[in-house]
């Protein structure tokens, strides 16, 4: 019979998929829960063991916001009917914007010629940040607005003394943001509101990484091709701002291979 990982064993091991190590977990503020852990906090919360991802301001305070990882996959017979949640938020709250503690983001935050990255995934960011460079993260890629709470851009997206104008953002969404509508047009979305704030979003496209089945995240992209890569992949980014044009046309025209019919959206 297998052995049980312990919660410390599961969690390092989620650590090391984004290129991190135990001494992350006290680098970046994060926090291993056992099986009690969860609904200690709520009663919502699985009892399964955890990752804890507490958010932070670009300051280094802590902020009473967090999400859990679930490290374990829960056993019931809801579980044959609905996908099981790997990540969960305390009820009633609303979208935030990670920010992975960096001494360096009071620095950046004032110097707009310091570009940042923004990635879907907070141990994506995590890893991102160790490589060196500055990023920040949605936990979901509609996480940085909550239309349903009437809320539009989260305030964690705009901290005071953060300076957005001019600034270039490197939008970098899993590899799959071209074959799901919902994922692209959450990523035009967030473009628009950046450029409202009046920074400068380009585009980054992850190329495939020999080996991996499925999508490509940021922190699969660094581990496997690392920082130079990456470099690449970013020179190669997409200005918004040259792509918008073509997304507007694509809402309005839809081309037909066969039998070769441009067809126009009502």
């Amino acid at each position: 019979m297998t052995t049980p990982q312990t919660p410390r064993a599961l969690a390092l091991a989620k650590l090391a998929q984004s290129g991190l190590a135990a001494a992350d977990l006290g680098a970046f503020g994060l926090s291993v829960l056992d099986r009690a852990g969860p609904p200690a906090l709520s009663p919502a919360f699985q009892p399964l063991a955890a990752l804890r991802l507490d958010y932070y301001s670009p300051s280094g305070k802590r902020t009473d916001f967090y999400r859990l990882r679930y490290l374990e996959v829960a056993n019931g017979f809801d579980l044959l009917t609905k996908k099981a949640p790997r990540y969960v938020q305390p009820p009633g709250t609303t979208a935030e914007v990670y920010w992975p503690r960096n001494r360096d983001w009071p620095r950046i935050a004032g110097d707009a010629s310091v570009g940042v990255h923004l990635t879907e995934g907070e141990l994506k960011a995590c890893c991102a940040t160790k490589f060196g460079f500055p990023a920040l993260a949605v936990g979901g890629v509609w996480a940085w607005r909550s239309a349903k709470r009437g809320v539009g851009l989260a305030p964690s997206l705009t901290p005071a003394g953060f300076e957005w104008r001019e600034r270039p953002v490197y939008i970098v969404f899993d590899s799959d943001v071209g074959v799901k509508p919902d994922v692209a047009a959450a990523r035009l979305a967030l473009c628009e509101a950046l450029v409202t704030l009046g920074a400068l979003p380009s585009l980054v496209e992850l190329p495939p990484v020999d080996g991996l089945k499925g999508k490509t995240g940021l922190d699969d992209f660094l581990v496997a091709r690392g920082r130079d890569a990456y470099l690449e992949a970013v020179i190669a980014a997409r200005p918004f701002a040259s792509a918008r044009a073509l997304w507007r046309l694509s809402e309005e025209v839809i081309y037909v291979r066969d039998p070769g019919l441009i067809v126009v959206a009502a």
